[in-house]
């Protein structure tokens, strides 16, 4: 592992909810080695145009395209289709190995934020029969788009079983990319490999599903993402004085970038302090301070949303006087229309956001 790597690595820090599932991820590493927890780093983990003729087909070939809002009804509803379809493109790629097929079904990005849905069928058209407390993830996850970004990111992955009796799971990945240019639009691979469930009777995993699936599709959509920044500005955080660059939110996602003017000397010990003993963590760190920062999406019915909740970040040049920063992540398993949105308030300073036309 080279230095820029671990350099790279470093720099990833975690909203609360990443924490918790990466405990869940650590405690299943003590049986086998995970690597789809519900949210994680993209270090390694890491979809697609309607034209037949951008369509890739590899192994089983191409499945019945459907429309993305269908495809992503499990997870986001259908209340929200209009949105989900201008933006969003199906891909109907499939894979099958030893009698399953998972099949690539719709992508929905923008600048940013990725999220790409899967459907697992058993081909002999058998049900799944998982029990109500099943914990499934994949042995292991990966997309070249980390690596064509040539940046580091943070991501979410979940499994949906909308009927318990037949033979189809739904599986979700979300990508964010902590890097200027965002996701790299062009072709991509993901492979998929070993489907696992926990055991409770033996307390180990159980390979239910054994293979690697290749799928290899276009990554092409609409970004619907609206610029809230016209001219950068200043504000103070705990790390110092920070410079805000670019701010801009999407129906389902959301970006902070900036660069430090000055760092005060409480964050610059921090980042010059010996890193902890590996599998120690420490209560705080000068990227903790660099990104503290409070994100507060208000929307037009006067609720309020805490965005730092749906959050991962990444900072670069800790060493130097000015250090970048990034903050940013998917709603999940929303999708919000800008037209419902009032404005961002991003470290104290109001911003209005406005549909783009």
């Amino acid at each position: 592992m080279n230095k820029e790597f671990k350099d790279t690595m470093n720099e990833f820090r975690f909203s609360q909810e990443q924490k918790e599932h990466m405990v869940d991820n650590l405690m299943r590493a003590q049986i086998a080695p995970a690597r789809s927890a519900r949210r994680r780093p993209l270090g390694r983990m890491a979809v697609a145009a309607i034209a037949a003729a951008s369509i890739l087909t590899v192994g089983a070939g191409a499945a019945v395209l459907k429309l993305a809002s269908e495809s992503f009804a499990p997870m986001f509803g259908t209340s929200q289709t209009e949105i989900i379809d201008k933006i969003g493109r199906p891909v109907g790629v499939s894979d099958t190995v030893n009698g399953v097929t998972i099949t690539a079904d719709a992508i929905l990005g923008d600048r940013s934020n990725l999220n790409m849905i899967f459907t697992i069928t058993k081909d002999d058209g058998t049900p799944w029969n998982l029990p109500d407390d099943k914990s499934l993830y994949f042995e292991q996850t990966e997309n070249d788009l980390v690596v064509r970004a040539h940046s580091g990111g943070g991501g979410a992955s979940w499994f949906i079983d909308e009927d318990p009796t037949d033979n189809v799971l739904q599986y979700v990945e979300q990508l964010t990319i902590h890097g200027e240019k965002g996701i790299p639009m062009g072709m991509t691979k993901q492979t998929m490999k070993d489907l696992r469930m926990y055991n409770a009777e033996t307390q180990s995993f159980d390979t239910i599903a054994e293979g690697e699936w290749t799928l290899k599709f276009n990554v092409q959509y609409e970004d619907s993402s609206s610029d809230l920044v016209q001219k950068p500005f200043t504000l103070e955080t705990r790390g110092g004085t920070a410079c805000i660059e670019s701010i801009c939110i999407s129906p389902l996602g959301f970006n902070v970038t900036g660069k430090y003017e000055s760092v005060n000397a409480e964050t610059r010990k921090l980042l010059d302090a010996e890193p902890a003993p590996s599998g120690r963590l420490t209560e705080e760190t000068g990227h903790d301070r660099l990104t503290d920062l409070s994100i507060i999406l208000h929307l037009k019915d006067g609720r309020e949303m805490d965005l730092r909740e749906y959050a991962g970040s990444g900072s670069q040049d800790s060493t130097s006087g000015h250090p970048t920063f990034q903050i940013g992540g998917s709603f999940q398993n929303e999708i919000l229309s800008l037209e419902d949105m009032e404005s961002l308030t991003v470290g104290g300073v109001n911003l209005p956001i406005t549909a783009a036309q």
